[in-house]
């Protein structure tokens, strides 16, 4: 069997790859980060990843709860704020800054600064590659997450363009608090600590249009609430396990290319799992090395490649996601070249740490209603876009073998 049979029987791999995500997710309820489920969850994928090659699993500490403590650290830091500019603006606009900090640095930027704060859990990655018969001279890795997040409640109950607005309004609004005690304090002087009165106690008025968006803030996440993570990410994780099985099982072999998979763990929580990775793994070739992360396939006409993400400050690798767009060529799929302008999967650490990545998606980028709610189930799963999704990455192997 060559290459192209794999391709041509891309229908067999998808239904295949939709029973994987049926089962773990009927299986392994409720696989936030660090828990038990998320544990058992990986430890059924290596078993499964384990009938084609030797796998390494790698443990770590993530600390899940401090990418959802932005949403009320920042809006408390907002709420304060307000309060105080009416009496003093030095301590209101230290606490606007603080929560403009807090904000791009643990949130916007997904730099994990606060990460001590929150308890400690452990979490970890999976790693397998499949050799080539002669001297390996290049390596793919396919990349995904085997976590599912915590509902946005927010999105499920107003929808994503209210989330994203929310967002942007808490941000703004600590813009303007910041501004405006700047403005305050020198036009009034001696640190703004006088009560406002007059002009500026009109500006403050103003600043209290923000405060339902920040009470809204609080609501944006439900902690009971974990959602099944059918499309995000057990997508990805599915159609990487098959894409090395097929491989193994079709007796194709590798002339000079490795291919491999990374399942990590703490993935929706700002990428934990890639960003540890990339900390163990410094010493990859990275002029032979290439990875390919693999995230929400759901949506047959939105299925491209991303070449910027992490809220659209991470850029992929250009040349890679070319050499990918000309793959789905070859296979004849429909394919987008694009910005991610919100949000990011594994691909935006890996980039950010000098490796040659992309991300293929499948789904439309201005936040589709099942993307991070309870409406993400396996019968929202697509095997049509699985399949596309499967001969795209097996055209990338064959390239690269070539």
């Amino acid at each position: 069997m060559k290459f192209q049979d794999l391709i041509d029987n891309r229908e067999e791999s998808a239904k295949r790859a939709r029973q994987r995500v049926s089962t773990v997710c009927n299986t392994f309820e409720n696989r936030k980060s660090g828990s038990e489920q998320e544990a058992q969850t990986s430890a059924f994928l290596k078993d499964q990843l384990q009938n084609v090659c030797e796998v390494k699993q790698e443990f770590f500490d993530v600390y899940p709860e401090a990418y959802s403590g932005v949403f009320y650290i920042v809006p408390t830091f907002a709420l304060l704020a307000t309060v105080a500019y009416f009496f003093t603006a030095m301590v209101s606009l230290a606490l606007a800054l603080v929560g403009i900090v807090v904000l791009v640095v643990q949130f916007l930027t997904n730099s994990h600064a606060l990460d001590l704060l929150y308890p400690k859990k452990q979490s970890s990655n999976l790693t397998a590659v499949l050799p080539c018969k002669r001297q390996a001279e290049k390596r793919v890795y396919f990349v995904a997450n085997v976590d599912a997040t915590r509902e946005w409640t927010l999105k499920y109950r107003m929808g994503g363009t209210m989330f994203i607005a929310t967002l942007f309004c808490l941000l703004g609004g600590l813009l303007y608090l910041a501004v405006a005690n700047v403005a305050r304090w020198v036009i009034v002087g001696g640190l703004g600590s006088q009560i406002a009165t007059g002009s500026m106690l009109i500006v403050g008025y103003v600043s209290l249009a923000f405060v339902p968006f920040y009470i809204a803030t609080y609501f944006a996440i439900n902690k009971s609430k974990v959602v099944s993570g059918a499309n995000e990410n057990m997508s990805g994780c599915a159609l990487s396990i098959e894409l090395l099985q097929s491989i193994k099982d079709s007796g194709v072999e590798l002339d000079h290319t490795e291919v491999g998979v990374i399942l990590t763990g703490s993935g929706a929580v700002g990428a934990c799992g890639a960003r540890e990775w990339c900390q163990k793994h410094s010493d990859e070739d990275k002029a032979k090395t290439a990875f390919v992360c693999l995230n929400t396939l759901k949506e047959v006409d939105s299925l491209g490649v991303n070449t910027r993400e992490g809220n659209g400050i991470v850029k992929n690798d250009v040349a890679l996601a070319d050499f990918v767009g000309s793959c789905a060529q070859d296979v004849e799929v429909p394919f987008k070249k694009r910005k991610l302008p919100f949000g990011h999967t594994d691909s935006a650490e890996f980039s950010k740490r000098g490796f040659s990545s992309v991300s293929v998606t499948g789904y439309n980028p201005h936040t589709p209603e099942y993307l991070h709610t309870r409406y993400d189930t396996v019968d929202n799963v697509s095997e049509p876009c699985l399949a596309n999704a499967f001969a795209i990455c097996v055209s990338i192997v064959e390239k690269l073998d070539e």
